[in-house]
């Protein structure tokens, strides 16, 4: 009889979220996601396992996300009778969190794997609200085997600060690429362009970033174009949409296809942008999908300098530090570039050897953790 494992997302096409449940799958597992569903974003159902809905959430606070996930607690008990016990339950972030530790008392089942993908402002302030949210949080720790961390610096920054006595139950799990989508070339071509062209894709959540890129944009008309893939996953930065097709020198696609789509930004793009300034603890200690994806496409990285992806991005190869987020600052290190230096920096993204880029080896080892 194959193990049963059940994971809590929060959206169904979350592709992070597909690649931990296709894991599970190779190691044997049958596995259900229970996730909300969210009109806004395309539902992804054919995957070979079954999708168990919590209902309708849209984007907003986790205070309302908790508020609707009361609602999903029938549907829990529900599925722990018909399901039974789980060998593997796996849950990202707080408000699921607490759904996956009902679900296990409901149903009997083992300690959970608690995810950390990103540090909520809700979750770091000090004010009551944030305090109240950190005492469930540290209640709930106590229930778990392990909690799987994508950067090292949410132990640093966060579980020492608040939860010293969790923090060896931190597991890092980065977000590199699940498999190898293509052949990484060997060697890059150079361009003889004098328009620099930069690339931003993924969850598009930041409005600073966005409206940076689109300053630059407007000033430098005819030496910068900028290319946007993705969702606009914020209502700030939706309202740039008009501005965004108002520019000569500023593509909008839209979504893509994931993995495969990346390897279309290869001929496009020639630096990436890995910066973040959506909230201020959680961007400067995450380590963004964008970066793995960058260097195995071959492509330099703008990061801001004194962040964990500054950081990180340093260990792999030479990327091009922000040190401050104004259009000055961007135009000191961009305008100056030659094609010879970008096509240096290129061929320096694609040294970075691919195991600090793709696998999942870091993830099976923590789901044989969490069993044992």
């Amino acid at each position: 009889m194959s193990k049963k494992a059940v994971i809590f997302g929060h959206t169904m096409s979350d592709t992070r979220l597909l690649s931990r449940v296709s894991d599970l799958k190779d190691i044997g597992y049958d596995c259900v996601l229970l996730s909300y569903s969210r009109r806004d974003w395309p539902e992804v159902y054919d995957h070979g396992f079954r999708v168990k809905s919590l209902g309708f959430v849209g984007q907003g606070s986790l205070f309302r996300r908790i508020a609707v996930m009361m609602v999903s607690v029938l549907r829990v008990f529900c599925f722990s009778f018909n399901h039974g016990r789980a060998d593997y339950v796996h849950a990202r972030n707080l408000d699921l969190l607490i759904l996956a530790r009902l679900f296990c008392v409901f149903s009997r089942s083992n300690e959970m794997v608690y995810e950390v993908a990103d540090l909520h402002p809700s979750m770091t302030g000090e004010d009551l609200r944030s305090r109240f949210l950190r005492c469930v949080e540290r209640v709930l720790l106590s229930k778990c085997a392990c909690v799987l961390i994508t950067s090292p610096g949410f132990k640093r920054g966060y579980f020492d600060k608040y939860h010293p006595q969790f923090s060896s139950k931190c597991r890092l799990v980065e977000n590199r690429l699940p498999v190898q989508i293509f052949e990484r070339p060997i060697s890059i071509v150079s361009s003889d362009s004098s328009v620099l062209n930069i690339g931003y894709w993924g969850a598009i959540r930041c409005a600073v970033s966005l409206r940076l890129l689109l300053d630059v944009a407007k000033r430098n008309e005819c030496r910068i174009c900028i290319h946007i893939w993705g969702h606009l996953s914020t209502a700030e930065v939706r309202q740039f949409e008009k501005e965004i097709k108002s520019l000569r020198n500023v593509y909008y696609y839209g979504k893509y296809s994931y993995p495969l789509g990346l390897e279309g930004f290869r001929g496009i793009i020639d630096i990436s942008w890995c910066c973040d300034f959506y909230d201020e603890t959680n961007s400067i200690l995450l380590l963004p999908n964008r970066l793995y994806e960058s260097l195995y496409l071959g492509l330099p990285v703008i990061v801001f300098e004194g962040s964990e992806t500054c950081s990180h991005a340093t260990e792999l190869t030479s990327p091009i530090a922000l040190k401050s987020a104004t259009v000055e600052g961007l135009e000191s290190i961009i305008l100056g570039l030659k094609a010879t230096d970008i096509t240096e920096m290129k061929q320096r993204s694609l040294c970075v050897p691919d195991k600090y880029l793709i696998g999942n080896r870091q993830f099976r080892l923590l789901v044989q953790e969490a069993i044992a």
